[in-house]
């Protein structure tokens, strides 16, 4: 009894396979049975079945050149994006607060640092003091801080409580920290020129993205 069960299990799963695959040859020639079927027809089966596997190449190529553009243009923009970034983060550093800077001596009134001159508690920036002069009567010496357009300010130091050297340091120490930050604030506007220009030629250059994207061809 087992062995018949398997004989019809056989014959019916050859019968849906059979027809299964008739109905798979009517499906991809379509038209009649003698289309499909017919020996008579078999050369054009297989020039149909040529075209077909050229089409199916030539889609699957076209996919993967698709495929390849995108990702190209994913990949310059990425880089473009990246160097605008870049070129503002460096723009927005030069534009960073310095601050005082490092401490550079104290003397009465006046302390020095190396972006700033605290004087008589106020700060006041090195860039913008054009010199300094000690000058001394009978019972103190004067340091003079002169400013653009020939403002002045001025300390006093007593005999008393001051050495001539002390001051004569102390001016020699503001003197050069003064030409020091003139040149690092040249300096500066020069490279922030540098990155303007950059930045300026960095986003009017869309050649790049431009060029990849012409190659996004359905």
């Amino acid at each position: 009894m087992d062995a018949v069960w398997l004989i019809l299990g056989i014959v019916l799963v050859a019968g849906v396979a059979l027809g299964t695959r008739r109905c798979w040859r009517l499906y991809r020639y379509p038209g009649s049975r003698e289309d499909a079927f017919g020996p008579a027809h078999e050369a054009e089966r297989q020039e149909l079945d040529q075209h077909r596997d050229a089409v199916r190449s030539l889609r699957s190529t076209a996919r993967q050149e698709l495929r390849a553009a995108r990702d190209r243009v994913a990949e310059v923009d990425q880089a473009y994006a990246r160097q605008i970034r870049e070129l503002e983060q460096a723009w927005q550093q030069e534009h960073e607060d310095v601050g005082r800077g490092e401490h550079g001596g104290s003397l009465g009134a006046v302390s020095l640092y190396k972006h700033v001159l605290v004087f008589k508690e106020r700060d006041m920036p090195l860039k913008d003091l054009s010199s300094v002069e000690m000058k001394r009567d009978e019972s103190h010496y004067y340091l003079y801080l002169i400013w653009p357009k020939g403002y002045k300010d001025y300390e006093s130091f007593a005999f008393a409580e001051y050495t001539e050297q002390q001051v004569l340091d102390l001016e020699a120490a503001i003197t050069n920290a003064v030409i020091s930050e003139k040149e690092t604030c040249a300096d500066r506007a020069a490279s922030i020129r540098t990155i303007e220009a950059k930045l300026a030629a960095a986003r009017a250059d869309t050649g790049p993205r431009q060029a990849a994207r012409q190659h996004l061809v359905l």
